[in-house]
């Protein structure tokens, strides 16, 4: 099974060096991408990312606030994990 990793990110540069980062030192190369908590509520709903990788400081929604709705993340596994970074 391949790893999926939901990268978010208001900041298109910062979800750039952290899809290079993470592809350079896990050969990961299947990411998905939001740039709002809600855009990646709607689209974790779809792919069911095994990680999740959230700004802690975002407009609209932020990563803490899509955080306190876990559940609308589907992550694949109960295993999954849930990030952040600020």
């Amino acid at each position: 099974m391949e790893t999926l990793i939901l990268i978010v990110d208001d900041n298109l540069v910062i979800r750039q060096v952290i899809r290079d980062r993470l592809f350079k030192a896990l050969s990961v190369d299947h990411f998905r991408e939001a740039s709002s908590g809600h855009e990646a509520i709607e689209l974790a709903s779809k792919c069911k990312p095994d990680l999740v990788i959230l700004d802690v400081s975002m407009p609209d929604m932020d990563g803490v606030a899509a955080q306190s709705t876990r559940s609308s993340l589907s992550l694949r596994l109960q295993s999954s994990c849930l990030r952040f970074i600020s």
